[in-house]
C-alpha cells in the first residue's frame, strides 16, 4: 500500500439545498484504514437508496461496490486513494494507479484511474436529490493534477458504467473504445492533454 503523507488542498462543492458553493478539502494518498472506515459509512445509505431505486424500476449499476475489498486489492494494485470531504464527511473517493498505463490516443504514459464513486447521498443515480453537486468533478480535476505533476502532461485513462459515459464526456475526455475487452466491455475514456488542460481552469471545482 502507499506510505505518501495526506495532502489536502482547499476547492469547493455546491450545497444542492441553500444552491451555494461551500468550503470542500481535497485529500490526496488517504490512508487505506480510513477507506474502510468510509465504506463502512457509506454501505448502509448505498443499500437503502439501491433498494429504493430497484423498487421504482430502477437499475443503479455501482450499488455492489464495496471500498473494503478495493483496498485489500491495493496490496497488488499499488493505488492513490483520493477523496473529497466536507464538514469532516467524506464525499467521494477515487483510486488511481501509482504506475502508469501507455495510452491509446496518443503514444506515452497516462494515469489510469480504476475507481471513482461519489457519497450515496450525492449520487445521481441513487438520489434525485443529492446533498453535494460538483464531488466527481472536482475527483477528476485532482487526477488530472496528478498526471501533471508526474510529468503524463494531464492524460489520464478510464473505463466508465454506461450510467457515467456522459458525465466523463462532459469533462471533456474523448470516448476510445464503447467495449474495452480488457476491461469488462466498459466504455474507455482518455483525456488528452488540451482538454485535460481546460478542466484544471475551470472554476468552482471543475464541474462541467
Amino acid at each position: 500500500m502507499s506510505t505518501l503523507r495526506p495532502t489536502t488542498r482547499t476547492s469547493e462543492v455546491k450545497d444542492s439545498a441553500t444552491r451555494t458553493w461551500v468550503q470542500a478539502l481535497v485529500v490526496r494518498d488517504l490512508p487505506a484504514a480510513e477507506v474502510d472506515s468510509v465504506e463502512k459509512s457509506w454501505k448502509p445509505h448505498r443499500q437503502r437508496l439501491a433498494q429504493a431505486r430497484r423498487a421504482a424500476g430502477r437499475h443503479p449499476e455501482h450499488a455492489h461496490w464495496d471500498w473494503t475489498g478495493k483496498t485489500e486489492l491495493d496490496l497488488v494494485e499499488r493505488w492513490r486513494f483520493v477523496a473529497v470531504r466536507c464538514d469532516q464527511s467524506v464525499e467521494g473517493l477515487m483510486a488511481a494507479r501509482t504506475k502508469p498505463k501507455a495510452g491509446r490516443l496518443a503514444p506515452g504514459p497516462i494515469l489510469y484511474v480504476d475507481f471513482v464513486e461519489v457519497a450515496p447521498w450525492n449520487s445521481r443515480t441513487l438520489t434525485d436529490t443529492p446533498r453535494f453537486q460538483g464531488v466527481g468533478a472536482l475527483l477528476i480535476q485532482e487526477a488530472v493534477a496528478i498526471s501533471v505533476e508526474m510529468g503524463w502532461d494531464g492524460r489520464l485513462g478510464l473505463s466508465a458504467l454506461p450510467q457515467a459515459q456522459g458525465f466523463y464526456a462532459r469533462l471533456g475526455m474523448t470516448l476510445i473504445d464503447d467495449a474495452d475487452p480488457d476491461y469488462s466491455d466498459l466504455a474507455y475514456f482518455e483525456f488528452e492533454p488540451s482538454a485535460a488542460k481546460m478542466l484544471l481552469t475551470r472554476p468552482r471545482g471543475g464541474k462541467p
